[in-house]
């Protein structure tokens, strides 16, 4: 694949931060249809393929010198040393054929984006993967500079922030739809996105939905 899209669009607050960049790229393949306009039912199948690090055990006041699985709790019989560090989400162990699946067949994508945030958002890739190269164990994440994939299908949102996620999210639709516009309330945006275009914004700091399909 080109490194450079057909088309993007770079959009900055007045700080130089950035708002949201687009992408635009691919032609349509087959999903299940689906009309939000007819069926207003907003639940929708989702996987979470991901590194976790929400609700670990904070080592705030633990030595730097000693490892996390050497630590036992003060008063603990047992001390689970799992929530000590990021662990992987339990729909990876659940769905490790498909998870796996994903790697091969969208290794190619991946990467491609990747070399696009490299050469048109330096600063926010080089951010993201400084928490992406320090995974335990060595692991490597197959979306870096991004630590998730999370899988929405025939996905339908209500205005939402999400507020425990940190810097940057990725969106890209895939399938053959009509509408599906991704809608930034404080940006004041509304991208059309097509199948195998993307944006990248803050998610913890927009609100966001996608509108009708």
């Amino acid at each position: 694949m080109d490194a450079i899209p057909n088309f993007l669009v770079d959009i900055r607050n007045s700080d130089e931060t950035l708002m949201a960049f687009t992408s635009v790229f691919g032609k349509p393949d087959l999903l299940a249809e689906k009309n939000t306009c007819v069926n207003a039912d907003s639940t929708f199948e989702a996987l979470h393929l991901l590194w976790y690090n929400r609700h670990i055990t904070k080592g705030l006041k633990a030595p730097s010198d000693v490892p996390p699985s050497m630590l036992d709790k003060v008063g603990c019989k047992h001390t689970n040393h799992s929530q000590m560090i990021p662990y992987i989400f339990k729909d990876v162990s659940n769905n490790q054929e498909l998870f796996q699946s994903l790697k091969v067949v969208f290794e190619e994508l991946f990467n491609w984006i990747h070399c696009i945030m490299q050469i048109h958002l330096p600063e926010e890739c080089q951010m993201l993967k400084q928490v992406a190269s320090i995974l335990p164990a060595n692991h490597c994440s197959p979306t870096a500079p991004f630590l998730s994939i999370v899988i929405n299908i025939n996905v339908q949102t209500k205005a939402h922030q999400d507020s425990k996620d940190q810097e940057h999210c990725l969106v890209l639709p895939i399938g053959s739809f009509k509408g599906v516009a991704l809608a930034m309330v404080e940006a004041g945006l509304v991208i059309e996105l097509n199948h195998g275009d993307f944006a990248i914004f803050r998610l913890s700091d927009i609100t966001h939905l996608n509108l009708h399909y």
